[in-house]
């Protein structure tokens, strides 16, 4: 009897490619598969720095492929409601420590190993210029001079520690005047999507829409008058003036038809 036809000989040999084939990786890791998902907070923080606009998000970044994931860029791609086109990039990444607090790691310091998990906040901001971020920080240095002036000023038997004081009005014209200049968030329905660029895999996408009304810039107006007082400026915002958003999917909300009688 041949060989090939000695059903002792094929158990051995198959016996063999089974033990052989165990010791490597499962045949679903031969090839490159790039699977990034990205979930996102139910809401954003609009930020409004003197006018210069950006965002704050919790996300989540969850490597299911089987290859490590490099993050390179982070974009937040916004389309508003005239059909204006803009990109905001975040330079940090903010994540909440076992201990208690937080940490801020550069964007480009996430690496994730399959299965790995990622979760924290990320604050996507607009391109400033040199010259915006010149003017910015002379605002910041001015109010806040004009504010500690007065209080230095103000004799020791009139000084209330807890009433608020407020810079020269000249002062404060400054920063309304570069506010009015550069703020640029629109009423209405706006389309954006998330995307984080890799070294080695591409981009992942992940689209998400929302709605500025009235109220939330009636609350951005209520955080103008602050300035005076330095809120805003070289002081965060007061809690209550901090404004936030719902986020919702892409085309979550279909328009109402009406039909003519």
């Amino acid at each position: 009897m041949s060989w090939y036809k000695n059903s002792s000989v094929w158990s051995v040999v198959i016996a063999g490619l089974a033990i052989a084939l165990s010791q490597f990786p499962p045949v679903s890791d031969w090839f490159p598969n790039f699977d990034l998902k990205i979930k996102y907070g139910d809401r954003l923080q609009l930020n409004n720095a003197i006018g210069l606009s950006g965002f704050n998000i919790n996300l989540e970044l969850e490597n299911d492929g089987n290859t490590v994931v490099e993050v390179e860029k982070l974009e937040l791609h916004v389309k508003e409601p005239s059909g204006a086109e803009k990109i905001y990039y975040a330079e940090t990444l903010t994540t909440p420590k076992t201990t208690g607090g937080q940490v801020s790691l550069p964007v480009t310091s996430l690496e994730l190993t399959p299965g790995e998990r990622w979760a924290g906040n990320v604050f996507f901001n607009q391109i400033v210029s040199p010259g915006q971020e010149e003017e910015f920080n002379r605002i910041r240095l001015l109010v806040s001079k004009s504010i500690t002036d007065r209080i230095q000023n103000t004799p020791w038997e009139e000084y209330n520690p807890r009433a608020l004081v407020a810079a020269d009005e000249s002062v404060v014209k400054k920063a309304l005047e570069f506010f009015e200049k550069n703020f640029s968030f629109e009423k209405g329905r706006h389309e954006a999507r998330i995307v984080v660029k890799t070294r080695n895999n591409g981009d992942a996408v992940q689209p998400l829409e929302y709605t500025l009304y009235e109220f939330h810039f009636e609350m951005i107006r209520a955080q103008v008058a602050d300035y005076k007082y330095g809120y805003g400026i070289y002081l965060p915002y007061l809690p209550n003036k901090v404004v936030s958003v719902k986020v919702r999917p892409k085309n979550a909300i279909q328009p109402t038809a009406f039909s003519g009688g």
